[in-house]
């Protein structure tokens, strides 16, 4: 069984069920702020995906710990709410790093 390490980093994978007509104005939004997230302690970096049928926007961001996160949420977290006026649904949730192949 495959456990995280001590040093593990934190990714949050945050899946945005948009319209269709919705997904490139999430985009766009959800990249300017995750442009500004890079200067913020612990930031390490993040992804941005849209599916084809273009229903979803995926969003992958590293850090390198819990309480960078939620350092980071306590000083900009009310700017998510402005998501949710672009979403159908946001399904946020903080993963462990287990293994990179």
């Amino acid at each position: 069984m495959l456990m995280p390490t001590e040093n593990s980093q934190i990714a949050l994978i945050a899946v945005f069920e948009v319209d269709r007509e919705k997904q490139q104005e999430l985009l766009l939004a959800w990249n300017t702020f995750s442009h500004e997230a890079q200067n913020e302690p612990g930031f390490k970096g993040a992804t941005l995906h849209k599916s084809v049928d273009g229903t979803r926007v995926l969003s992958y961001a590293q850090w390198a710990s819990t309480e960078a996160w939620e350092h980071f949420v306590a000083k900009r977290g009310r700017e998510f709410a402005r998501f949710a006026s672009l979403s159908i649904r946001i399904d946020p949730h903080l993963y462990e790093l287990v293994e990179t192949f």
